[in-house]
């Protein structure tokens, strides 16, 4: 596809630190970036939307022509998406995408892509970018009847040094997990397989003593689906089709890095997800610095409430901000913590994020 030089966005974006932030982000993938109040016809929408109905309505209408692509900044979960109003929702099926907060190229790049807007720059879609190196040598059981899936899937984890066991159904997951003497750092565990289902898999794998980190694999990516994952014993949810940052967004939630020395380079992982781009990677820092500085004591507070349900949301969203910057310890400890709450795992968390912090430049938050 061509590079979109000379092509500009329209970012409607009311806070300074994200506007310029995108802004960067676009032009290193050959965009012009172009204030709200450019008369001239765009080629891209950009704006920050964390409500849905109403208010993304009324910015839609700004779009030049009903047909003008829309890039929407979003808050929640990665791949989250607003739940629209039926004529809304038929308004927004084609031309409009969503990305959530922080912000990382490679992510940026593919929702360019989804919208028909390839990135000028040819990192963008370079494997190289895509493929850590801390998990190297980790061994990742898939359980996915789809042959597609376990090709994508598959390559994937090759990619990256992982030994992956494959199973088709749940009966021979449930086996291979256990089977001695190769221990399963992880589970990749398709939620609708034939034989035995993921759920019940996972029900057995739990019955068995198996301890590790479960993921469902699932293309139903609801909140009643990602509830019956949970209560069955899962750890975390990848949605179909497989995203690659996702996928190694888990690894850094639930896998440790190898050893001592890969796990020192988790600085130079981080600048790999931004493509080297030091400008974005230092606005990433100072942004998770602002948001996330007192989440230590926030937990605390929770701990001492008996508040789970908020408690876990909370780690949850630092979980996953600390796995955007490779800041590793803080997402392990966050990951733990979100399940099994206890004082001395937020001790643990509340060192970690501090050493973390004290890397950031700008000095005490």
């Amino acid at each position: 596809a061509p590079a979109p030089q000379g092509r500009r966005a329209r970012l409607l974006i009311e806070r300074a630190a994200t506007r310029a932030a995108v802004a960067d982000l676009l032009a290193g993938q050959g965009w012009t970036p172009v204030g709200a109040d450019a008369q001239t016809v765009d080629d891209l929408l950009v704006f920050d939307c964390t409500a849905a109905g109403a208010e993304l309505g009324q910015l839609l209408a700004l779009r030049n022509s009903p047909e003008q692509p829309v890039l929407v900044l979003s808050g929640g979960e990665p791949g989250a998406r607003p739940v629209l109003p039926p004529d809304l929702a038929e308004e927004c099926a084609n031309g409009l995408e969503f990305i959530t907060r922080p912000l990382a190229p490679l992510a940026l790049g593919r929702a360019l892509t989804r919208l028909g807007l390839p990135a000028a720059d040819a990192r963008a879609g370079d494997d190289c970018w895509d493929v850590p190196e801390e998990f190297r040598g980790a061994h990742v059981l898939v359980a996915e009847d789809n042959p597609v899936n376990q090709v994508v899937i598959g390559g994937l984890l090759h990619k990256a040094g992982i030994r992956v066991t494959l199973a088709e159904n749940g009966r021979e997951a449930v086996a291979r997990a256990l089977a001695p003497p190769a221990p399963i750092d992880m589970v990749l565990m398709d939620v609708q397989m034939p034989e035995l289902d993921g759920i019940e898999a996972t029900r057995q794998l739990r019955a068995r003593g198996y301890a590790g980190p479960i993921v469902a694999v699932s293309a139903g990516a609801g909140v009643a689906e990602q509830t019956r994952c949970r209560e069955a014993g899962m750890n975390d949810f990848l949605a179909k089709p497989i995203d690659a940052d996702e996928l190694w967004g888990l690894f850094t939630c639930w896998i440790r890095p190898r050893n001592g020395e890969i796990a020192a380079a988790a600085p130079e992982t981080a600048e790999a997800r931004f493509l080297g781009n030091q400008t974005v990677l230092d606005q990433a820092r100072q942004a998770f610095r602002n948001q996330h500085a007192h989440d230590a004591q926030r937990l605390r507070g929770l701990l001492a409430t008996g508040d789970g349900a908020a408690l876990a949301r909370l780690a949850h969203s630092l979980k996953g901000a600390a796995a955007t910057l490779g800041a590793h310890p803080v997402t392990r400890l966050a990951a733990a913590l979100e399940h099994t709450p206890s004082e001395p795992l937020l001790a643990e968390l509340e060192a970690a994020l501090a050493d973390f912090l004290a890397g950031i430049p700008g000095g005490p938050a």
